[in-house]
Order: structure tokens, then sequence, then C-alpha cells
């Protein structure tokens, strides 16, 4: 796999992949972000995964940018794809309904779908957390279909809840929390999914498998009670 590593600012480096299968390339960061993790190199203090793209933080004082360099190098050649085997699988429960899905019809109209034949199709996809990003806790998710890849909104919303699930071009994510959001919204989690008062405050982690499931605003209402 081609790559490169470079200096980003006097703290830090970027490794960026190279290739044409975005998924391929992602899972391909994951495994070298969990490998680098364990590692436990000495001076590194953080990493942040993107879709095809591994920013190493560390100190300078504990290790020189060369030597970092060159130990990523080897790591990137010798990892693989194997970071789906590991990954954890979480399930979020999603209220289609009403307020919650203010733009499922819309979108279903778009695609020449019912709504139960998006929602179905939506629903029996799994997704990858490609990356956190946007405000904090907000996954950007791979692998929705195809066929219901859906422009973003012309005209953003001044205002979009916490937990809306909406689909922007051909990526799918969840506001974690309330903001400005120019995606279609065709549901919302009760589930919070940034808790700045906790340890690790992101519900969802980069490499995370998704699966969503189907609930009325009855459970919603229930779980959301909980929530709080």
């Amino acid at each position: 796999m081609e790559y490169s590593i470079e200096p980003m600012g006097d703290r830090s480096v970027l490794i960026f992949l190279r290739g044409d299968d975005i998924t391929v390339l992602c899972r391909h960061i994951h495994a070298l972000d969990s490998h680098l993790n364990k590692l436990a190199l000495p001076g590194v203090v953080e990493t942040v995964p993107a879709y095809k793209s591994l920013a190493v933080y560390y100190l300078p004082s504990k290790i020189g940018v060369n030597d970092l360099c060159a130990r990523l190098s080897e790591l990137t050649k010798s990892v693989g794809n194997d970071a789906a085997e590991t990954a954890r699988t979480v399930e979020i429960p999603v209220c289609f309904d009403g307020v919650f899905g203010s733009d499922v019809t819309e979108v279903a109209s778009i695609h020449s779908l019912s709504v139960d034949r998006l929602l179905n199709t939506y629903l029996s996809a799994v997704y990858t957390v490609a990356m956190i990003g946007f405000t904090p806790g907000f996954p950007y998710l791979l692998g929705l279909p195809e066929r219901l890849a859906t422009p973003r909104r012309r005209t953003p919303r001044q205002l979009v809840a916490a937990g809306s699930v909406g689909i922007g071009g051909s990526q799918t994510g969840i506001y974690s929390l309330d903001s400005p959001g120019g995606w279609n919204i065709i549901g919302r989690t009760p589930l919070r999914l940034f808790l700045a008062e906790t340890e690790e405050p992101t519900f969802l982690r980069a490499g995370d498998i998704v699966r969503f499931q189907r609930i009325d605003e009855s459970t919603f209402d229930s779980i959301k009670k909980l929530e709080l």
C-alpha cells in the first residue's frame, strides 16, 4: 500500500494512505491506529484517525521526529486490514417517525422508494465509524448503500437536534450535539453520543461497527428518560 509520512507542525506527523477504495484505506487506518496504541511508543501522546490518514501527536523531548517516522513507516508496512476482526459492534436505536424523520419522506421520493423500502434498505446495512469529527462525538459512517446517497440540503438548518440521524451525500452520521447542519434528517436516536463529564466522552469511536435498530416513539421516550 502506498503511503507518505510527513511532519505536521513541530509536535505531530501525518500518515497518509493512497488508493481508490476508501473502505480498504479506512480499515487499514483503524488497524494501524489500534496497533500503534497497543505498542505505546514512548513520547506518543495521541492519535487521531480519519478516512485515509492518521495524525500522530508526540513529545519532541521523548522521541525525535526522524525516529518516530521510521517506527511509523515500519508499522504501516507490516499492519494489515484486520481491525474489523476485533472491532466493537454497537446497536443504535432510532425512531424514524413524526418529527424525528423530518426529511425521510422527501429522501424516499428522491429515490422513487416508499418510506418503508427506504428504511429497510438503510437498516439492512452494516456501518463502520470512519472518524469522529465536525462536533465532539459526531460519527461519520461508511457503509451507506449507494442507492441511498442523497445530496445535502441546499439550505442548512440553523438547528439540528442532538441524536438526529442524517444522510449527506454518500455518508450517513449522527449529530452528537444541537448544531447547525445541512444533512437530510431521517430519524433520531435517544442515546447521548457525547458526555463531557465522563472519562471516555464519545459514545462511539473510530473503527466501531454500527447497526441501527428501528424503535417507535414510546420506546424512544423510555430510553430518553434513562439517558437524562
